[in-house]
């Protein structure tokens, strides 16, 4: 407990702080290619605006997809906890490296002026992933299955 208590703080500060920031910087990235709110940062006070003023719209107008989101991902954040602890803090990096591709991919269709009605067939791909539809239509059936054991799951 005398170490693994400050482990603890030291990693829920460590991630807290490394995903707010992807996630600042995602969300200037897709602020400029679909526009919510005016870009005002010219300095550190019109980047805070800039950014509040981000989160306030998109809450605002959006907190029903957001908490659709957070909800679907339910299983992932469950399975994190069931998971040994070097895969475990792997997993919030496939999401991470999915959020990098999803932008590259909007940046490309966006210099190639791609007309952004065509974008929902990325974002259904990115939201709604191939093997989600797989078993939607093939229920009895397992595709890709993870080979990583869990150290928390009983010996069958």
């Amino acid at each position: 407990m005398f170490l693994l208590l400050p482990m603890s703080l030291f990693l829920l500060g460590f991630f807290t702080v490394h995903f707010v920031g992807f996630h600042i910087i995602h969300s200037i990235f897709l602020n400029d290619f679909f526009p919510l709110v005016e870009n005002t940062a010219d300095n550190f006070d019109g980047f805070v605006r800039y950014f509040k003023n981000i989160l306030q719209v998109t809450i605002g107008q959006y907190w029903i997809f957001i908490g659709i989101s957070g909800f679907s991902r339910w299983k992932s954040y469950a399975g994190a906890f069931q998971t040994s602890f070097g895969y475990s803090m792997f997993l919030p990096y496939k999401n991470v490296i999915r959020m990098h591709i999803m932008i590259f991919l909007i940046a490309a269709l966006n210099a190639a002026n791609v007309p952004q009605y065509l974008l929902f067939v990325v974002f259904i791909i990115y939201f709604l992933p191939i093997r989600d539809l797989f078993h939607l239509f093939f229920p009895g059936k397992k595709v890709g299955t993870s080979s990583v054991p869990s150290i928390n799951k009983p010996v069958e």
